[in-house]
């Protein structure tokens, strides 16, 4: 018994997968990961326009990882898809509106950079890069923390300067050498916060070690 259900099992997983090769993807998931498979050449021949009609299929059906794919595509272009900025912004909002953190950002940086054909809106931009910082994705966290150092800059706004620091501090603490140079000259200038040397070679070392040249350049000017 135990041979006949060992065998069963395989049989159902060869089948499953000869139904995916085959192109027959059902579920959304299936049609994504199918084309996935396309666009990367990963066991099947590579394919981009294949890819393009399975992460369509997909998208249509809600699935928020083929609709960021989809806007990828449409800002892109390439491969028999015309680049066209509002379909990306369009797939991007699909998928952020269900929490995909790339398409957030992503859909920011189509309205701040009024990329491809979509119009420059600040606020929009800004929005979404709020909910994909609050989300956890750092590149948003620098983007939104450069904006509110920028009005800080421009309007002697404290309380601009103050969310600066908090989203540098969020994505230096993820990693991004940019946010960990910031934080440095923050503490080295006293702005927002009492100057603290002891805290601004911290954050220059750590943006030093990923290679920040002005952070190498402030470390050397200290002496270290």
């Amino acid at each position: 018994m135990r041979r006949i259900f060992v065998f069963a099992m395989v049989l159902c997983i060869f089948l499953f997968a000869g139904r995916i090769f085959a192109g027959e993807a059902s579920s959304p998931e299936e049609q994504y990961r199918l084309g996935l498979r396309y666009q990367l050449g990963d066991g099947v021949q590579k394919d981009m326009q294949k890819a393009f009609s399975l992460y369509k299929k997909s998208a249509e059906q809600g699935y928020p990882p083929a609709q960021f794919a989809m806007g990828i595509c449409h800002e892109m272009g390439g491969h028999g898809v015309l680049q066209d900025g509002r379909k990306a912004a369009f797939w991007y909002e699909k998928a952020a509106r269900q929490g995909h953190t790339k398409a957030q950002l992503n859909l920011g940086n189509l309205y701040w950079f009024e990329d491809k054909g979509v119009l420059r809106n600040e606020q929009k931009a800004m929005d979404w890069w709020f909910v994909a910082a609050v989300n956890g994705e750092p590149e948003a966290q620098l983007y939104l923390a450069h904006r509110y150092f920028q009005i800080s800059e421009k309007n002697r706004d404290h309380g601009a300067l103050a969310k600066a620091h908090y989203w540098y501090r969020e994505a230096a603490g993820q990693g991004m050498a940019s946010a960990q140079y910031a934080l440095g000259v923050m503490y080295q200038t006293g702005r927002p916060m009492q100057k603290d040397m002891k805290a601004a070679l911290h954050w220059y070392k750590k943006a030093a070690v990923q290679g920040h040249k002005e952070a190498k350049k402030r470390l050397g000017e200290l002496g270290h």
